[in-house]
């Protein structure tokens, strides 16, 4: 029985390809600030959620903006959104998101993953074409 990789190496380059995107699926990376003001758009941390909190302070009027990372738990569950919490000495507006690399920038990013299934189409076909030639 012979061995053609020309048959083998798409498979394996596929196989690679749906694993790296299993991995990312699972962490994302994101900002990883705190600051007076909305862009901070700094530091890195990865986490299963990237975080976003805009703090107000009723008393002296400041607002503090801070990003980073969470990881959801039995204890503490989350799930992707935003939530409101008022006081009557602060508000907060809190989100959470996955899917997306740097998901909690200032303003958020806008890759779908419509434009990844695309380009991981696109990337196939240059593969098998390759093979073909």
């Amino acid at each position: 029985m012979a061995f053609h990789t020309g048959h083998f190496l798409p498979a394996v380059t596929v196989g690679v390809i749906f694993s790296l995107l299993a991995y990312s699926a699972d962490a994302v990376t994101c900002f990883d600030c705190s600051s007076g003001k909305e862009m901070c758009n700094t530091g890195q941390c990865e986490g299963e959620y990237c975080t976003k909190f805009k703090t107000v302070s009723n008393q002296h009027g400041g607002t503090i903006w801070a990003r980073g990372c969470a990881t959801s738990t039995v204890q503490s569950p989350i799930t992707a959104g935003c939530q409101k919490t008022k006081d009557p000495n602060w508000s907060q507006d809190a989100c959470y998101c996955k899917g997306t690399d740097y998901c909690n920038a200032s303003p958020p990013t806008k890759k779908t993953a419509t434009e990844y299934i695309i380009l991981l189409s696109a990337a196939v076909l240059a593969v098998f074409m390759s093979q073909s030639a």
